[in-house]
């Protein structure tokens, strides 16, 4: 039986989409919680397979969540990849999510930082760092007086560290 079936619980969830080898979406549910003891748990509640737009994550919600019996009222943050199934404005599930709840402003929403990691990552060129890095070398070692003063101040460096 879940821990967050037999405890009264404040909660966060976390929604990633992805998709299969068939290109069928994926959807993973997870809850974190905390129970009045501090004793922190993450469950993976299920999965999701079928539409994905906001209704459908709205609705596998509410019924995971009368599942394992956890209040609405406890629920803390939403943690998604960022899909606009999941954060568009009007019809995404985080806006249905906070139309279902007594007090929405206090709902935090937040975009997983692995996902934003990765965007980063795919953004950044690693040309771009090297191009600064060998202008910065071809700078110092174009002037035999600024490549001396970088050996003395290095070798400075290295011997205070030590």
């Amino acid at each position: 039986m879940p821990k967050c079936q037999t405890e009264d619980v404040y909660y966060s969830i976390a929604l990633d989409e992805s998709t299969d080898v068939n290109y069928s979406p994926q959807v993973l549910f997870f809850i974190r919680l905390i129970t009045s003891d501090f004793q922190c748990y993450e469950e993976l509640v299920g999965t999701f397979t079928k539409r994905t737009r906001g209704i459908d994550f709205l609705n596998m919600f509410k019924e995971k969540i009368c599942k394992v019996n956890l209040n609405l009222r406890n629920l803390v943050s939403v943690c998604t990849d960022g899909a606009p199934s999941m954060i568009e404005k009007h019809e995404g599930f985080v806006a249905l999510l906070r139309r279902e709840l007594p007090n929405p402003d206090t709902l935090m929403s937040f975009h997983c930082i692995l996902h934003q990691q990765n965007l980063c990552a795919k953004s950044a060129l690693l040309s771009d760092n090297l191009n600064g890095v060998i202008g910065i070398v071809i700078y110092i070692r174009a002037n035999a007086m600024r490549h001396g003063n970088f050996v003395k101040c290095f070798s400075m460096m290295t011997r205070h560290s030590a």
